[in-house]
């Protein structure tokens, strides 16, 4: 859904993190084979990983993530435009047409930020973004590279509250070697993941948790507060709608 969104979206000329984001999603949708599931979470964290060091290294306002790169010169968002584009050619480079769409990108960009004053030709901040794209590809890409190589089998399970797959392609979970892959922040893929078992389903503790939801996620909304009509809107209308905040009416009185 979010990569729909940077698909349709135009590149803002003075906002370098914002352009890349942009961009980013241009690229994942041109990929082929295509990202399966939800993995371009990955390419996005990778982009702005590196751009976060590549920014850092100027700024000192916070923990670079791979690399903290001393002595920067020249200007940050040259060292920012560079470490998204470095990456990007890592993750889509090998794939017909991706270099160059985003070396175009990346030349158009570029001018744009010198004519604007942000940086200057030859600017040596892309040395910066440079070591910035090299650390994260060096760390993740080859590993996130083999996963994205296993082919999806996880086929769930029977038991309540077991993932299954939908009807009628009963199709394995898209992308299941997520649930492999290295976390970027936590220490494990199940570190927040709770160590008791949930409530059994004849339980008490269940049916107040099945009542409340069926209440929020009520369509006609009745008997339900606004603060949860609003929530069941956004949660259930298209991207567009769901913005706006509106599509649960209050019942008319009759």
């Amino acid at each position: 859904m979010a990569c729909a969104l940077f698909l349709c979206a135009s590149p803002a000329g003075a906002d370098v993190i914002s352009d890349w984001n942009v961009l980013t999603g241009q690229r994942v949708g041109a990929s082929d084979p295509a990202r399966r599931g939800p993995s371009a979470s990955l390419d996005f964290a990778m982009v702005h990983l590196a751009m976060h060091d590549a920014v850092q290294a100027f700024e000192r306002r916070y923990q670079p993530y791979c690399v903290s790169v001393s002595n920067p010169s020249g200007s940050l968002v040259a060292a920012a435009a560079r470490a998204a584009r470095d990456v990007l050619v890592g993750l889509f480079g090998t794939q017909p047409g991706q270099t160059s769409a985003i070396d175009a990108a990346y030349t158009a960009l570029t001018a744009t930020y010198i004519d604007e004053g942000l940086m200057v030709a030859n600017d040596t901040g892309q040395l910066v973004g440079q070591a910035a794209a090299r650390c994260i590809l060096d760390r993740r890409l080859a590993e996130d590279n083999a996963r994205r190589a296993t082919p999806d089998s996880f086929r769930g399970g029977s038991l309540p509250g077991a993932w299954r797959p939908t009807v009628p392609s009963n199709a394995s979970m898209a992308a299941d070697f997520m649930a492999r892959t290295t976390p970027f922040a936590m220490n494990t893929p199940d570190q927040f993941r709770r160590r008791t078992p949930p409530p059994h389903l004849t339980s008490g503790a269940y049916a107040k948790a099945y009542n409340e939801v069926k209440e929020k996620g009520d369509q006609s909304c009745r008997g339900t507060r606004a603060p949860s009509r609003k929530l069941r809107s956004v949660c259930s209308l298209p991207p567009g709608r769901a913005a706006t905040g509106t599509g649960c009416a209050r019942p008319r009185r009759q």
